[in-house]
Parts: C-alpha cells; sequence; structure tokens
C-alpha cells in the first residue's frame, strides 16, 4: 500500500511538474509568429501588354490592347536577401500586328503579302529568376528581380518565329501577412526579346499569393 502511494505521489508532481513547465513556455499572450522562409510557392493574375508591332487600323506603331495576364512560379530563399525561382506565365498580345499591315488593314506576312499574320496571339513565358529582398522590417520588402527565359507563340506573329529569348526586369513589393505561410504583393515585369525585328516587349502587372512551406 504504501509502495502504491509513493508511485501515485511521485505520478502527481511529475504531473504538476509537466503543467508547471508548458505554462511557461506559452506566454499568455502567444507564441510571436515566426516569419517563414525558404521553399515557397506564388499565384499570381493581372494583366499584360506588348509593345513593339503595329496597329492594323493607321499602321502606325501602338502598344496591344491590355489582356490578362496568369503566372505561377515555384522558388527557394536562398539567404535572407536572396531568392531564385522559376515561373510560367500566359498571356496575350491583342490588335497589334508585329509584321506589315498592308492598304487592306491586314496584317501580312513581309516575304508572302497573300499570306495573313496573327495581330492577337498567345504569349507563353517561361523564365529563371534572381531576386534581391531588400527589408524594410520583418514583414514588408521590396524585391527587384532579374529574369531569363523563352518565350513562345500561337499562332505565329511573324514570318518562321515560333519563339524567342526573352530578358527581362521586375520589382515587386511584398508583405508577410498575420496568417501564418502566407504573403501578398504586388510586382511589375518588363521583357524584352531582341532578337526579333521588331523587338516584342512584354508588360505585365498582377497582384501576387505566394504560400512559403
Amino acid at each position: 500500500m504504501n509502495r502504491n502511494a509513493t508511485i501515485l505521489g511521485a505520478a502527481l508532481i511529475a504531473a504538476t511538474l509537466l503543467a508547471a513547465t508548458a505554462h511557461a513556455a506559452t506566454p499568455a499572450m502567444g507564441v510571436p509568429q515566426q516569419i517563414r522562409s525558404g521553399f515557397f510557392a506564388d499565384v499570381n493574375m493581372g494583366g499584360v501588354f506588348t509593345l513593339g508591332g503595329k496597329s492594323v487600323m493607321t499602321g502606325l506603331s501602338k502598344p496591344s490592347n491590355a489582356q490578362a495576364y496568369l503566372q505561377l512560379g515555384v522558388g527557394y530563399d536562398v539567404l535572407e536577401f536572396l531568392s531564385v525561382g522559376v515561373h510560367f506565365g500566359l498571356g496575350a498580345s491583342a490588335a497589334s500586328c508585329f509584321s506589315t499591315v498592308d492598304n487592306r488593314q491586314s496584317c501580312v506576312s513581309n516575304v508572302d503579302p497573300k499570306l495573313v499574320m496573327a495581330d492577337n496571339f498567345t504569349v507563353s513565358l517561361f523564365s529563371a529568376e534572381v531576386s534581391y529582398r531588400h527589408h524594410f522590417n520583418s514583414r514588408f520588402t521590396l524585391q527587384p528581380r532579374l529574369h531569363l527565359g523563352y518565350g513562345s507563340f500561337d499562332p505565329v506573329p511573324m514570318d518562321g518565329v515560333n519563339g524567342a529569348p526573352v530578358f527581362g526586369v521586375a520589382v515587386g513589393a511584398e508583405y508577410a501577412t498575420n496568417m501564418d505561410h502566407f504573403s501578398i504583393g504586388l510586382e511589375v515585369d518588363y521583357r524584352f526579346m531582341p532578337t526579333l525585328s521588331p523587338m516584342m516587349q512584354v508588360i505585365s502587372f498582377y497582384p501576387k499569393i505566394k504560400y512559403t512551406f
């Protein structure tokens, strides 16, 4: 009986100590949120337009009409101030001819005037990126970045051109929300394809939702 009482007393003491330890480890106001870094994924949806084309109505240079833009990506925070990632973006160039505008107000081939070229086409962008993260505080960062990748078109807007290398720069602002893992941001990207003539330029702008694992 004495042995059982001793065991019971020891168990009660251990339970009391564990409860006290747990109470001490959790502050009354809660545990401060950890701002996460490392592997992340983001989804972005906004607008896009191209520069370098011509109006089929006037034959003069004009930006394309703004269209919807969707971008998905993954990346990794290598250092506190440095991130790398890859992205796939999908948008469109609307009402902008990158070939010859004839007197019928049509976009036609430079080689064969009977061949109609697309002045409305999809632009797919694949890019690798390096981002610098400037911290204003633990939650808010400014992120300039560099792009290198490839752009493809469907249907083709120029003679024999299905795509071209893409270079670019971007700047974005990001805020780590009070919802754990989630950040929101706003970004503007400028990409150009110097091997094309005329050179196509793609400008996209979008809000960003980012999840850091």
